[in-house]
């Protein structure tokens, strides 16, 4: 029997009482319709719940943290593979959005790790943790990559792996 692990209730956000910080600096919504412009955000009529810290709304504090996630992303990519958000998008579309060896799409949240190969980079002048141009493989599933790992890159495991899936010795010898 599997145990599920419980999620803790999150405290309860009590409201500031207070007007979002973004909220305020949108333009005040006119009165007529035909003032209004397509494609342009307003001021809520009614003040939204602040619960978040700023203080800001749902909406803003959702738009802020995506935000902030984004240019974390981006900014691991650059430190740790030399590789621009454009890049990793560019190959992750030629992979089809998926992971080269299981060809499953990454999960909502984790993206997929990029693969680069540990032999050339030690031939390079950057540490063997990081990665350049010229050793990127392609992106993989953090779990995909291990595997890679724990076979030393080597492809004849991988034959033999899928050999054994194949014909398992058990079924030979057993039955």
């Amino acid at each position: 029997m599997s145990r599920r692990r419980r999620r803790r209730a999150s405290p309860e956000r009590v409201d500031s009482g207070r007007w979002c910080k973004e909220c305020l600096e949108l333009p005040e919504r006119p009165a007529l319709e035909s003032e209004r412009q397509p494609g342009v955000e307003y001021r809520p009529a009614r003040r939204r719940p602040t619960p978040f810290p700023g203080p800001r709304c749902k909406t803003h504090h959702d738009e802020v943290n995506k935000s902030k996630s984004d240019s974390r992303k981006a900014s691991y990519l650059e430190e740790n593979h030399g590789m621009t958000e454009e890049q990793y998008q560019l190959l992750l579309k030629a992979q089809g959005g998926v992971c080269f060896i299981c060809h499953m799409k990454p999960g909502r949240f984790k993206r997929l790790s990029v693969d680069h190969d540990h032999a050339l980079a030690k031939l390079h002048d950057h540490p063997v943790e990081k990665s350049c141009r010229d050793c990127w493989r392609g992106l993989l599933h953090s779990r995909c990559n291990s595997y890679l790992g724990w076979t030393r890159d080597d492809p004849e495991a991988w034959l033999r792996g899928a050999e054994y899936l194949r014909n398992p010795p058990a079924r030979k010898v057993l039955l």
